[in-house]
């Protein structure tokens, strides 16, 4: 499969391509385990970094099945990928990998915008969430391990879909997510992701 192909698509962050993985913003070498700037892949240019190195996540070349992820330690990593402007309906679709953060919920991403946000949370009281002005409460389970999920943002339609179980009718709201996307972390630069991303 090849998510370029995909119309409407507007950002693919695929960390088994070693190439698009950097340790400094400007998207130019990786020299240390440290992830500075992780392209997008789509064509738009809405690459995700992080200036701040000690809030850099961890690029780990044998994450799962031989394959390499992007580790977030659960206290400080995240990464912002600007001019991510989208509105309802629209689709995310990732791998990845929770620990179970005992010190709170942890957050896929989140947006920056007040009034445009969309945010996808684990272990919420120990349930999977999405949110885009109200909890929309999919009552399965946080995962541990990997897992493979896809969440349809579409107000009172909007479903989650986790290792192939699926949830429809879910109604998080209706905002868009504009500006800035938090790969990893609440907004206000909390509720860490401790876990890995894979794609």
């Amino acid at each position: 499969a090849n998510p370029a192909n995909l119309s409407g698509l507007k950002l693919w962050l695929d960390s088994r391509d070693s190439n698009t993985i950097f340790s400094d913003t400007v998207l130019s070498s990786i020299s240390t385990s440290t992830v500075g700037g992780w392209k997008d892949k789509s064509g738009n240019n809405n690459h995700a970094v992080q200036s701040t190195s000690a809030n850099r996540p961890t690029y780990n070349s044998s994450g799962t099945n031989g394959k390499s992820v992007i580790d977030f330690d659960g206290t400080s990593d995240f990464l912002d990928s600007s001019g991510l402007s989208i509105t309802q309906s629209y689709t995310f679709a990732l791998v990845a990998k929770t620990l179970n953060n005992s010190t709170g919920r942890d957050f896929l991403f989140d947006g920056l915008s007040a009034n445009g946000r969309s945010i996808i949370s684990l272990d919420n009281g120990g349930k999977v969430q999405m949110w885009a002005t109200s909890w929309g409460n999919s009552n399965l389970n946080t995962p541990s391990g990997y897992f493979a999920m896809t969440a349809v943002f579409n107000s009172s339609s909007s479903s989650l879909s986790l290792n192939g179980t699926s949830v429809n009718g879910l109604n998080p709201g209706t905002s868009n997510l504009s500006s800035v996307i938090r790969i990893g972390a609440h907004k206000d630069i909390s509720d860490f992701l401790r876990g890995s991303i894979a794609e």
